[in-house]
């Protein structure tokens, strides 16, 4: 029976697979065993922790028993200051800042029980100190100024003060604060906490992360580069936007008068235009036919003389040199590259001199603001200077990070015509 209803589906499966396989083709059927995936095991979770655990052992036996042994002998070497010393240090922490996570914060202005406030209110009766400040700062700026090559190379040297217009000012609030977020590490753990910062360090990052001046150069050389190739290409193809016509645009040359040639061209072809012009100009009797003038030259070569003519074999050249060769020789396009990139690497210079200036710092807390201006005088003239310092109550001098000294003017005691 079960051969009958074997036979049966036999016969309801095949047409089904015959219409997919095509005639005269044999049919190969495998059987294929699929593996399940491995269940666990408990032998192999003993036989890995026996692993682990004999490995544990080995490395705690051999790395880190000497190790510590090693330690507890240096401790006892130590002294009392010693371990008074190593106590204290083990206090310290571990600071990792973030990155984009610095911000400026502004302090709240002063008050009246402020120790800063009360130096002010010191300071501001002390005539014969402020006095002081003024004239240490134009000493300051005097010296500044006096050490700058290019600014005695135009008025000469020695340098004196003049006179001076500078101003105290007492603030309201203390400078801008820089705070930054990061990791802090202790001996108790890893938390999130935010830190005071330099002004100088966020300057300096700044600066690296916004390179503005850079930014600026490069562009100016980008733009001088491509103003030069295109002019470059423009003279080329026979363009010269700097060339003045002498005739009126459209008009045609006077006859019998020759029309200017274009200058940029080979010389070769400069020459072969001229010919050209010259038989353009003469009479028609007068004019050589250029094939009759071709062979003639030809005719008239050293290359046609017989071979007995002792002209006709030029002499060796000597092609070999014992000179060294230099770098034009090994790098023949160094010196067009060179060419090439010289203006736009003044452009570039020329642009970082003008944006690349240096970043003032903030002041310590209670500082004395003076302003104003320095005139100098010097053989040949005279320089007004302005000048932005703060004073320090605390260390009784001037806080040279955040001095700014800017050049105003120069006037000549002596003045002649540019143009004679």
């Amino acid at each position: 029976m079960s051969n009958i209803f074997r036979t049966a589906r036999s016969l309801l499966r095949s047409p089904r697979v015959v219409s997919s396989i095509p005639q005269g083709q044999a049919v190969h059927m495998h059987r294929v065993k699929l593996s399940r995936s491995t269940r666990f095991s408990f032998r192999n979770f003993l036989l890995g922790g026996a692993v682990f655990y004999g490995c544990y052992t080995a490395w705690k036996t051999v790395v880190l028993s000497p190790v510590a042994r090693w330690v507890e002998d240096e401790e006892e070497k130590l002294t009392t200051e010693e371990r008074k010393a190593l106590d204290e240090a083990s206090d310290a922490t571990a600071f990792i800042a973030l990155p984009f996570t610095t911000h400026a914060v502004q302090p709240p202005p002063y008050s009246g029980r402020d120790p800063e406030w009360r130096e002010f209110v010191k300071l501001s009766k002390n005539k014969a100190l402020l006095q002081r400040i003024r004239d240490d700062l134009a000493f300051t700026v005097r010296k500044t100024v006096e050490a700058s090559v290019p600014v005695t190379m135009k008025t000469g040297k020695p340098l004196k003060v003049r006179k001076y217009w500078l101003d105290i000012d007492y603030p309201y609030r203390p400078p801008v604060e820089y705070h930054r977020s990061g990791i802090l590490l202790t001996d108790d753990g890893m938390e999130w906490a935010t830190q005071p910062v330099e002004s100088s360090v966020v300057n300096a990052v700044n600066r690296v992360l916004w390179p503005t001046p850079l930014f600026h150069s490069t562009w100016a050389f980008a733009g001088t580069m491509l103003k030069q190739n295109a002019q470059d290409f423009l003279k080329a193809i026979g363009y010269d936007s700097n060339a003045t016509p002498t005739t009126p645009q459209g008009a045609p040359p006077a006859p019998g008068s020759s029309s200017p040639l274009p200058s940029n061209h080979h010389p070769d072809i400069q020459r072969a235009l001229q010919r050209i012009q010259q038989q353009a100009t003469k009479r028609p009797a007068e004019v050589k036919d250029p094939r009759a003038m071709s062979s003639q030259k030809q005719g008239d070569s050293p290359y046609d003389a017989p071979p007995s003519s002792p002209q006709s074999s030029p002499a060796p050249i000597n092609t070999t040199s014992d000179k060294p060769k230099t770098d034009q020789d090994l790098f023949p396009g160094q010196a067009a590259a060179r060419s090439l990139s010289a203006e736009p690497w003044k452009a570039f210079t020329r642009q970082l001199r003008q944006k690349w200036k240096r970043v003032p710092e903030q002041p310590p807390r209670g500082c004395v603001l003076v302003s104003g201006l320095v005139e100098l005088e010097a053989p040949k003239g005279f320089t007004v200077v302005d000048v932005v310092a703060y004073w320090d109550p605390k260390t009784r001098q001037f806080d040279t990070k955040s001095m700014m000294v800017r050049l105003r003017r120069f006037q000549m005691k002596q003045q002649a015509p540019i143009r004679r």
